[in-house]
């Protein structure tokens, strides 16, 4: 059993350490031109209307190295569902984005071990991680994964592989961080946040991967 793990943990050192040697000898191949803003793209989804949008502040931005973003409140007709993604084009910045189970708890709220699921949409499935997290009196269901173009994974390092592989095998490089929350209470169950939730990706879902193809047309 060590040995196994001990080969696993090898593989995955020499993917990342490929990905590093990728990243630092090569000019990405994409390269800047006109870009749809992916807050615009998605401001209307059917069956949702917006609430509002939350901008977050320069430090944030800069820390974690954005090229894009959203983060939007939507009102379904089960009530709120909250949308961050943090968008990135190129495989330079693939360790730009912060896991939840870091950032949360370094927040102050309280998490529970994250567990993995999947979700198909149309022809594609979504493999995502859920938490609950609290604060105070505040609780609420998280569905977040990783998106390396139209690959996903719960799993940070995970996608870095992906999108290692995106770039190799001539696909696009732009990848993202997709959190969807969604608030619960004594009034509003878990089982029911949880359908909230995915209910609300498979409304959003095929509209961003559009985005994610046709955004990338207007390079160069």
């Amino acid at each position: 059993m060590g040995n196994k793990k001990e080969k696993q943990l090898i593989i995955l050192i020499v993917l990342l350490s490929i990905t590093c040697l990728m990243v630092y000898s090569s000019p990405s191949s994409e390269k800047p031109g006109k870009k749809i803003a992916l807050s615009h793209y998605l401001e209307s989804i059917e069956g949702y209307t917006t609430e509002s949008d939350n901008a977050l502040s320069p430090q944030v931005f800069k820390a974690l190295d954005l090229d894009d973003y959203m983060s939007t409140v939507y009102i379904g007709a089960n009530g709120r569902v909250s949308l961050y993604i943090g968008y990135y084009y190129s495989l330079a910045k693939v360790s730009a984005a912060h896991s939840p189970t870091i950032c949360f708890p370094g927040q102050g709220w309280t998490i529970n071990q994250p567990a993995m699921k999947r979700l198909v949409v149309d022809d594609k499935t979504i493999h995502y991680a859920e938490m609950l997290a609290s604060i105070l009196e505040n609780k609420s269901l998280i569905l977040y994964w990783y998106q390396a173009y139209h690959l996903t994974s719960p799993y940070i390092y995970r996608n870095k592989i992906n999108t290692l592989l995106n770039k190799i095998s001539g696909k696009k490089e732009n990848h993202a961080f997709v959190r969807v929350s969604i608030p619960f209470s004594d009034t509003i169950t878990k089982e029911n946040a949880e359908k909230t939730g995915t209910d609300f990706i498979k409304a959003f879902y095929p509209k961003f991967i559009k985005f994610m193809d046709e955004n990338e047309k207007g390079k160069e």
